[in-house]
């Protein structure tokens, strides 16, 4: 007799409406769209949908997630494999970057390929080849892709940087930016979760990251307890992070679980934050969900649920 295999949706969508039916044959979903259909086998664009935004066409697209703040309002974003970014609605205006970025200091001179800062410390900034860099009176924020934008090459030394080719901008001093473009393996995928007002993010490659606020760049959530993840939840207003490096075994580990403080992401160390390792079974942790007041840990074959116990 033939066996068949079929992929379980996890039991955290199991209510939710918008996404397929969890005894729709895999090989017929129909996951609902606003902008496409699909036609003889082929993805079309419905006659009725306009183009609304276009990015930068090195620029891949992985999700768009929305940002909730405190105050209530919502921010649409978009994390590509390289950085992340908000959209935006004004008159001229596509999408601004979000994506760490270096601006201590000012430029003192521009050469072609050579630039020459006063007051930066770029070698032990975390730039890196492949870094963007550009100076501020060359630079449309919220219009991008900003033309002027260059690749660093190398980092010299704390006031000298390379760029891959020369200069386009006219500015060849004053403040900067230098964009930290993020690096997604191949098979991975952003991880996001909005906790207590701060976008939290992470690919189980670079370090996590969060937003507090769109009024500045994302920058690392936590040095020691969040490298690495490649799962996260919002759950008893705390984010949950798996599959995470561990530093007692200077690697990843996909058996590991974390929670941080109530009410703070940021902070790991608190009386209120915890850890838990899953040791039951050779099987690694393949997602987190919540459903209903639980907390859902999956895993190859079988899932546990947890609760808030404080």
């Amino acid at each position: 007799m033939a066996r068949k295999f079929l992929t379980i949706r996890p039991l955290a969508y199991g209510l939710d409406m918008s996404q397929a039916s969890l005894n729709t044959n895999m090989m017929s979903f129909r996951f609902p769209s606003m902008n496409v259909r699909v036609s003889s086998n082929r993805i079309e664009r419905r006659w009725d949908s306009t183009l609304f935004r276009t990015f930068d066409d090195t620029e891949v697209i992985q999700d768009i997630p929305i940002y909730r703040v405190n105050t209530g309002t919502n921010y649409v974003m978009a994390l590509t494999e390289t950085d992340i970014a908000r959209i935006m609605g004004g008159t001229g205006e596509t999408y601004q970057y979000h994506t760490d970025t270096y601006t201590t200091g000012t430029i003192a001179s521009i050469s072609t390929v050579n630039v020459t800062g006063t007051s930066t410390a770029w070698s032990t900034s975390g730039l890196a080849a492949g870094d963007k860099f550009i100076v501020d009176s060359d630079h449309s924020s919220a219009a991008e892709p900003d033309t002027n934008w260059a690749t660093i090459q190398s980092i010299t030394d704390d006031t000298h940087l390379v760029l891959s080719a020369s200069y386009t901008g006219a500015g060849t001093s004053g403040t900067y930016k230098a964009r930290k473009v993020y690096s997604t393996p191949s098979g991975e995928r952003w991880c996001y979760a909005n906790v207590a007002g701060y976008f939290c993010f992470g690919n189980g490659n670079t370090r996590m990251q969060y937003l507090n606020g769109v009024s500045g760049y994302a920058t690392d959530l936590n040095a020691t307890y969040t490298n690495q993840t490649r799962y996260c939840v919002p759950f008893a207003d705390r984010l949950v992070i798996a599959d995470v490096y561990d530093q007692d075994t200077s690697a990843r580990n996909p058996w590991l679980m974390r929670w941080s403080k109530n009410g703070d992401p940021t902070d790991w160390t608190d009386t209120s934050a915890g850890w838990n390792e899953f040791m039951d079974s050779e099987e690694p942790i393949m997602g987190l969900g919540v459903y209903g007041d639980n907390l859902v840990v999956f895993r190859k074959t079988f899932f546990h649920l947890g609760s808030r116990s404080g």
